[in-house]
């Protein structure tokens, strides 16, 4: 389970549209860590992005939810949901008649990105199931070239990615 700002929110969407910047994500100052102002958030993902790594890695029942809606994005949805589902479904068709990259596998994950759960919606909540016969450092060399410098059991491991050591935990549950 994760949570991530929801760059697919109509209020973040607008932003984009007039700043070319997702709420929460704006201009990063050059060279000076120590200013931020966008509360350390620097990379932004869409739902899409998170789910097909997950998919990639082998995790499975992917669930995605929201925690809060946001009043602007509820105030703009009346006047939005029409033309942004018009054109979501002819964008739809055309990529997959023509790209052939829809297929029952990804095409609920597209269909859910101008839901009526994640457009209002502030947060994504990212749930998914790591099937107990794959390893975590398995998983985690399907979705990105990186180097496992050390792993403890499958509770956490410690990756070289663009010369920084990053961490990424594991929190096993029996099911």
């Amino acid at each position: 389970m994760f949570s991530t700002p929801n760059v697919l929110n109509l209020r973040s969407r607008l932003r984009y549209l007039s700043s070319g910047f997702y709420n929460l994500f704006g201009p990063l100052a050059a060279d000076k860590s120590d200013i931020h102002t966008t509360r350390g958030h620097i990379n932004p993902v869409s739902w899409f992005y998170l789910s097909h790594a997950l998919l990639s890695a082998g995790f499975c029942d992917l669930k995605v939810t929201v925690d809060k809606y946001q009043r602007r994005s509820l105030l703009a949805f009346p006047f939005l949901i029409v033309p942004l589902r018009s054109a979501s479904w002819i964008v739809y068709h055309h990529d997959k008649n023509t790209y052939e990259t829809l297929d029952e596998r990804n095409a609920w994950v597209v269909r859910a990105m101008n839901s009526s759960k994640l457009l209002p919606g502030r947060t994504l909540i990212v749930t998914a199931v790591k099937p107990c016969n794959v390893p975590l450092v398995q998983c985690m060399n399907r979705v990105a070239s990186i180097k496992i410098i050390a792993t403890e059991s499958v509770k956490f491991a410690i990756a070289k990615t663009d010369s920084k050591l990053s961490l990424f935990v594991w929190i096993a549950g029996k099911r």
